[in-house]
């Protein structure tokens, strides 16, 4: 073996064994929901998101389900949700999870006059691990009738989703 072949050698052996453990690193096989519905919380903090409808995302505590259900009745400061378990391997490794939200058509205006039909942002939680994400209505002009999908989406592929029916004429036949 030539003295300028040995480094290249070194260099693909190196890359053969890291490459193994790059894709194990990430693999989600599943995102189970455990509960789903009516949910209270403390804010903890407000964090910016380009990808959010309203530009941030809500952090909370001390969260509690207080109605398992998917019909939701909508009115301002209710929250609605997931709890779930990411199921893969290896324990513990930190994953990106994209949560997207899908409104029902035709979408929500927001106060600029911007129509969306879906918000997303990135949580990372870690495989093994339970997560929560839930949506507040914090505006009026976030309360819309429809069905309402929380997605969770790990490299671009959909591993779970949960449906709501959001209602804002509740009791009313």
């Amino acid at each position: 073996m030539s003295r300028h072949s040995r480094p290249i050698v070194l260099i693909a052996a190196m890359l053969f064994w890291l490459l193994p453990r790059a894709a194990v690193a990430q693999n989600v096989t599943d995102v189970v929901i455990t509960e789903f519905g009516i949910y209270t919380s403390r804010l903890q903090s407000k964090e910016p998101s380009s990808l959010a409808t309203t530009g941030f995302v809500n952090r909370v505590t001390d969260v509690k389900l207080v109605e398992r259900t998917e019909r939701i009745c909508a009115r301002l400061e209710l929250s609605f949700g997931v709890t779930y378990l990411v199921v893969g391997t290896p324990a513990g490794a930190t994953i990106e999870l994209e949560m997207r939200t899908l409104y029902p058509a035709p979408g929500v205006v927001d106060p600029s006059g911007k129509r969306h039909l879906t918000t997303s942002f990135i949580a990372n939680p870690s495989i093994g691990g339970s997560g929560f994400r839930s949506f507040t209505f914090e505006y009026a002009w976030e309360i819309i009738s429809g069905e309402w999908v929380f997605e969770f989406l790990h490299r671009g592929r959909k591993v779970a989703e949960q449906r709501f029916t959001v209602a804002t004429a509740c009791g009313i036949s």
